[in-house]
């Protein structure tokens, strides 16, 4: 892990989806992540692609003066204008998304978490091309979203429905990139 990134022991009771899991640090309770003390920021220097597969690296900033944790999934919508595209949504890992269970990240002030999404190339050609992501923290929580360059949008195209490229593959939250990438 980062030297950004503090935990120095984890409490967690979590079996159940939605459950608030609560971590401890040297300097107390570090409570769950709040939209609001994050900014969400396109990681420009991407990943080493496999072949036929298109990764966008998103950054969680911490712009808030206090400690807090993220853990699991985040929800992942890509947007064509204000239109969610209806990709399927998979946390089973891949060639460059790691398949491991989630862990908590804390996330110290001025520092970030990594969200890694994949998919497919779309071999029968693009139905629409992502032109934002929205990326919610939990449930009921507001959203976060940025707009794609444009030499991003071929990156995230729908392909359509049952094809392999509709698929995103979306890591949990994690500490360093290397913790959002699939390990080979």
């Amino acid at each position: 892990m980062k030297s950004s990134i503090l935990v120095a022991a984890i409490i967690a009771s979590s079996a159940v989806a939605g459950t608030v899991v609560t971590a401890t640090s040297a300097t107390g309770t570090v409570r769950p992540c709040a939209p609001e003390s994050l900014s969400l920021v396109f990681d420009p220097t991407g990943t080493s692609e496999a072949t036929g597969q298109h990764s966008v690296v998103l950054n969680l900033v911490n712009t808030s003066a206090s400690s807090c944790q993220l853990h699991g999934y985040p929800t992942i919508a890509m947007l064509s204008g204000s239109r969610a595209l209806p990709f399927v949504i998979s946390h089973r890992g891949d060639q460059m998304v790691t398949g491991a269970q989630p862990r908590i990240v804390v996330v110290s002030p001025k520092h970030r978490a990594y969200i890694v999404v994949n998919k497919y190339r779309c071999d029968a050609g693009d139905r629409a091309g992502a032109t934002s992501v929205s990326v919610r923290l939990g449930r009921g929580s507001q959203l976060l979203t940025i707009r794609f360059a444009s030499i991003s949008r071929r990156w995230i195209s729908y392909c359509g429905p049952g094809d392999p490229g509709s698929t995103l593959t979306v890591s949990p939250y994690a500490a360093t990139l290397g913790g959002a990438l699939a390990k080979h």
